[in-house]
């Protein structure tokens, strides 16, 4: 789970899987989670 805090929000980010796929996936969760951008 990710949180994503900004001016008066936080946002939670989570993602789902079977957990076989968890490993090989997680860059893509990373990459995607790290894409957001809080915006005044």
């Amino acid at each position: 789970m990710y949180i994503i805090l900004g001016n008066d929000n936080v946002w939670t980010l989570s993602y789902q899987t079977a957990s076989d796929k968890f490993d090989q996936l997680l860059p893509t969760f990373e990459k995607s989670a790290d894409s957001f951008e809080v915006k005044p």
